[in-house]
């Protein structure tokens, strides 16, 4: 549940090209196979799916960038991150839920975020060797702590604000924030079924692989830093 593997390449990705890079892949992917339903939910969740990878734990995995400014993707370092089980696809489906546009795929979207590497889909919680932040008082699961923040960023003529992340959907019932993460799991389950589900996965998943093996940019001498 902690391995992220594709994260850590030869080369250095910012943040900003991989997603943009990412949503151009699923649009040529949609295109090639004649897909038309749910396009818009599918490029939607291609660009937010990796937002979750400007957290201060993910940034610090893949640190040493040329100015140490730069929000990364992708990394030749391989340390493990600095808190266990941190799964950066929730992350990226807490931002989404924050700022993301409240229409029909709203929930459907944030869905193919936080699945998109398999390991976050029908119910959100902390495993039960996870560690609880160090005040034991607010939310937790998959690394991620409630109040955690998001700094702002900048993606195909979007700006996505700084987001404190919050977990209150983890909880039964009706909240602030709406219905819990396992009702609208399980109205999409009803809605589209398993195996519609299923597919709509899969193809932003092979967008985001094949934006991984092409990045349009990357950052040249970075792996002689990390390496030194």
């Amino acid at each position: 549940m902690s391995a992220d593997p594709e994260s850590f390449t030869n080369h250095a990705v910012p943040l900003e090209t991989h997603l943009a890079d990412t949503q151009r892949e699923a649009i040529a992917l949609l295109t090639s196979l004649d897909q038309h339903d749910h396009t818009s939910a599918i490029s939607t969740a291609a660009l937010w799916h990796d937002i979750g990878k400007s957290h201060p734990v993910f940034q610090k995995t893949l640190h040493d960038t040329p100015d140490g400014l730069v929000l990364l993707a992708k990394s030749p370092s391989n340390k493990r991150h600095g808190r266990r089980y941190f799964r950066h696809e929730l992350a990226s489906a807490l931002s989404w839920l924050a700022h993301g546009k409240q229409d029909d795929d709203h929930n459907l979207i944030a869905y193919l975020i936080a699945a998109h590497h398999g390991k976050v889909r029908m119910s959100i919680r902390a495993l039960p060797d996870e560690k609880p932040p160090n005040d034991n008082q607010c939310r937790y699961a998959r690394g991620i702590h409630e109040g955690d923040r998001l700094p702002a960023i900048d993606v195909s003529s979007i700006t996505i604000p700084e987001t404190p992340l919050s977990l209150e959907i983890m909880e039964i019932g009706q909240t602030d924030s709406g219905e819990s993460w396992s009702s609208r799991t399980q109205t999409l389950l009803e809605r589209h079924g398993p195996f519609v589900l299923a597919w709509l996965e899969t193809l932003v998943r092979i967008a985001d692989w094949r934006a991984s093996n092409r990045p349009s940019k990357t950052l040249q001498g970075f792996s002689d830093r990390t390496n030194s």
